[in-house]
């Protein structure tokens, strides 16, 4: 007996602890689904904060970071959207340039992390601090404001109460003595039940459990909760469509979840125990009084048929005696009984595998206006907050929780079902055991009962509150979005539709284009294209790009209803269905008229810049000539004569120290004519108009070995290459100031001057083996070696329809190329 007991009691322990694992995982799974209803919740938050923060950066007065007005419109959205704490605008240096609710002490926010990630991510940012009125901790959500260039001018924030948050979170379910919290990801506690007294606000990074949150990101583990409780939690990250940096966490005392299967191993243990009981007494008494053994046989197995064991058998070897007839009938019946119970378990067990599994409430209830409940299924606890007990006990139960608004509709449809046999169908409201207000779509049947005297509804109950929700949702914010559009006077922004016409009309367009909605809606949108553009067809191109790629976007001349024209910038996208196929397209237009003059006035200020540029240039050069001119002339011609006299006067010395003293005055003289020549020569070279340009060139280069050491050579392709004295002047000048910037940074042993002629053009080109360096770093690394110079000497030949060619990289010297043209007269001429 022992033996065959072993086994089933192996078998009976096994089964238990499957079933203990089973009902485990569904607790962690109903802990995990809360964990993700809450996250939800507070998405939802978030992605409502982040429209209204992406509404509010377009706004003029925050685009001017006006703060008187800019405080007066946020104190009212404050009533609008109670459910935050303050709304402002943080200038980009940090400082706070207007509020709903003033900050008392004032705070530069620069340094914040949410602030910070606003700034580098041009995106929503979110973050813990102070940013209310009594200083306390909030969360805080930044956008980024930018400007036309697509800069950043600074954000604008929405800070949410951590009490807000706390009651967005109270509308999440709690099981008695559960945890729920969230946590952002510098440890700080931002909402906390069922006690946020005690821990909202601080900073717990060392718990163990913060830990595995913001390390693991989402799991279900047991841990020790704040409060030193046992518990099994559930953790995810709030997400949304930036990083959040937010989680949320739900945790059930682990004596509350493993209730359940604890007490389903220990019921089936002291069964086994009272099984395995029974049979040793059985057995006992069987071997001490072989008469009753089939008596006590039939009886045993009679009183487990009768409690319920469809397995109930004698056991008996039959013989022929009348007890052992008996023993067969009872085994047969019982054999019987056993396949019809098989089948209706079996049944029952598909039943309710598909009731009970099925996230709705299956019910039954009376046909009358009360709807009595006959049977409900247990997900009405976990979806109402009632048990099914609770529901089948009150007659009156659902017209009681139905809310009045809509008990009429479902007293409506109960009368329809009832005369007219129509299903039941309504949508309607309940209120739960919390008092929360759940919507519900019920569909049922009428159905007879057994004995076909009294109809009653069979039928299942589905929660669709976030489905209601998300409608709602999506209405107001279609609203919003469509008052946004109407009241944008800057850009006009319209609707076309496959052909072209108009569809919808806002503000800014009705400003920039001139037409009112009745009288452009319907219309082709190539009214607002130049007769010019209408005849080469650009209004059906651009449609065609769009709709091949998705955007077209350019700039250009539009007209006007009165026929004027404007520079506009036109962005098109076009709208597709599910199927890709395109639907429409959305339209938005700015004038740029008036950059676009400034644009070419600046272009005319940059031109006569260089052109007053280039007259200086001639005109100091033109002065520096007639200098060195008059110091040849006048100061070396009185030098040379006084020199001359000197001289003479020497031979008529009376005395030796009377010549020695004029020898000195006249080597002093004679030093005076050389630093006059060399003067002269740096003042204007007198070998550029004298000997020409390319004599001056071959000039420089010996003049750059000869003062810096730097061996140079000159080539000259021997052709003639005539050039005006602007041009004769500014390319010498050029020449001069290249050699000079050689000799001081390149680090050059050997520099090449050449001079070519090129069809209408003369090429200067000045070649050494320096150091180099980055061509595309000439406006930063360079710009206080190379990089002005250049900028002036590229400059100045643009005026003269010049050109400067620059090929360099470090280690591997600098090749500069200067391109002018020849004389027209002189070239035409030669011609």
């Amino acid at each position: 007996m022992l033996l065959a007991f072993v086994p089933m009691a192996a078998l009976t322990v096994y089964t238990d602890l499957e079933e203990r694992d089973m009902v485990i995982s569904y607790v962690e799974g109903d802990v995990q689904q809360i964990a993700q209803f809450a996250s939800g919740t507070q998405e939802q938050l978030i992605d409502g904060a982040r429209q209204l923060l992406v509404a509010l950066a377009k706004y003029p007065e925050v685009q001017e970071a006006n703060t008187e007005s800019c405080n007066v419109h946020f104190a009212g959205m404050m009533e609008e959207y109670p459910r935050y704490a303050n709304l402002g605008v943080i200038r980009r240096d940090g400082v706070l340039v207007c509020a709903a609710v003033p900050v008392p002490d004032p705070v530069n926010f620069r340094e914040q992390s949410w602030f910070l990630r606003a700034w580098e991510k041009k995106d929503l940012a979110i973050g813990a601090g102070p940013i209310n009125r009594n200083g306390q901790p909030t969360l805080n959500l930044a956008y980024p404001v930018l400007d036309a260039s697509n800069e950043m001018q600074g954000v604008v924030f929405a800070a949410i109460d951590l009490d807000e948050l706390n009651q967005v979170t109270g509308e999440v379910q709690l099981p008695e003595k559960a945890e729920f919290f969230m946590i952002a990801h510098s440890g700080m506690i931002l909402a906390y039940l069922p006690d946020p007294d005690k821990w909202v606000g601080k900073v717990l990074q060392e718990s163990k459990i913060v830990k595995s949150i913001l390390s693991k990101g989402a799991d279900v583990s047991e841990f020790k909760g704040l409060d030193g409780v046992s518990r099994l939690y559930a953790f995810t990250p709030v997400r949304s469509t930036v990083y959040t940096g937010l989680s949320i966490c739900f945790g059930i005392p682990t004596s509350l979840a493993y209730s359940e299967a604890n007490a389903v191993l220990f019921d089936h243990m002291m069964l086994l125990g009272c099984v395995a009981a029974l049979a040793l007494l059985a057995m006992w008494y069987g071997s001490e009084i072989f008469i009753l053994r089939r008596v006590n046989a039939l009886v045993a197995a009679a009183q487990k048929l009768s409690g319920g064991d469809m397995k109930a058998r004698t056991g008996l070897i039959y013989g022929s005696g009348e007890l052992d007839q008996l023993a067969r009938t009872f085994d047969e019946m019982a054999e019987a009984l056993d396949r019809r119970a098989a089948l209706l378990y079996r049944a029952e067990a598909k039943y309710r595998t598909l009731v009970e599994q099925v996230p709705v409430i299956t019910y039954a209830t009376r046909l009358d206006d009360a709807r009595a409940t006959l049977y409900v299924s247990p997900q009405v606890q976990e979806l109402l907050g009632y048990t099914p007990e609770e529901c089948m006990d009150d007659p009156e139960f659902w017209i009681k929780h139905i809310h009045p608004d809509d008990l009429g509709n479902v007293k409506a449809a109960l009368f329809k079902t009832r005369s007219q046999g129509e299903a039941f169908r309504c949508e309607y409201r309940i209120f739960s055991r919390a008092r929360r207000l759940l919507w519900f779509s019920d569909a049922a049947v009428a159905v007879q009962d057994e004995e076909g005297d009294e109809q009653h509804l069979q039928g299942i109950m589905k929660d669709v509150t976030e489905h209601r929700q998300a409608e709602e949702a999506l209405r107001e914010s279609e609203e919003r979005f469509r008052l946004l559009v109407e009241c944008v006077r800057d850009y006009a922004i319209f609707m076309l539709d496959t052909s072209g016409c108009v569809e919808s009309w806002n503000s800014g367009a009705e400003r920039i284009k001139g037409y009112k909605a009745d009288e452009i809606i319907g219309r082709n949108y190539c009214l607002f294209h130049t007769p010019e553009d209408v005849q080469r067809g650009a209004p059906a191109h651009e449609l065609e790009h769009a709709s091949a790629n998705g955007r077209f976007e350019n700039e250009g001349w539009r007209v006007r209803k009165d026929g004027s024209r404007f520079w506009a910038n036109v962005i098109i996208t076009a709208l597709h269905d599910d199927a890709g196929a395109t639907v429409g397209y959305s339209m938005i237009t700015r004038d740029l008229t008036e950059h676009k003059r400034a644009q070419e006035q600046l272009m005319i200020y940059q031109e006569q810049l260089r052109s007053l540029a280039s007259q200086l240039a001639l005109v100091e050069e033109r002065e520096r000539r007639r200098i060195a001119v008059d110091l040849h002339d006048r100061v070396g011609q009185a030098l040379a004569m006084s020199k001359i006299r000197l001289g003479v006067l020497k031979e008529s010395a009376s005395t030796d120290e009377q010549a020695s003293s004029i020898e000195e005055v006249r080597k002093m003289i004679e030093q005076a004519i050389q630093d006059t020549r060399s003067l002269i020569f740096k003042i204007s070279s007198p070998i550029l108009y004298e000997l020409g340009f390319e004599a001056a060139l071959e000039w420089l280069a010996e003049q750059l070995q000869k003062e810096h050491g730097i061996e140079a050579s000159f080539l000259d392709d021997g052709t003639h290459k005539p050039l005006d004295e602007d041009i004769k002047v500014l390319l010498f000048q050029a020449a001069s100031e290249l050699l000079v910037n050689v000799a001081k940074h390149s680090g050059a042993k050997h520099v090449s001057v050449s001079a070519r002629k090129e069809g209408g053009q003369i090429h200067v080109c000045i070649e050494d083996d320096g150091i180099g360096f980055d061509v595309s770093g000439l406006g930063s690394h360079s710009a206080k070696t190379y990089g002005f110079g250049l900028f002036s000497i590229r400059e100045r030949l643009r005026h003269v329809s010049g050109r400067l060619e620059v090929r360099s990289k470090p280690g591997d010297g600098t090749r500069i190329a200067i391109v002018a043209p020849l004389s027209f007269s002189a070239v035409a001429a030669q011609a």
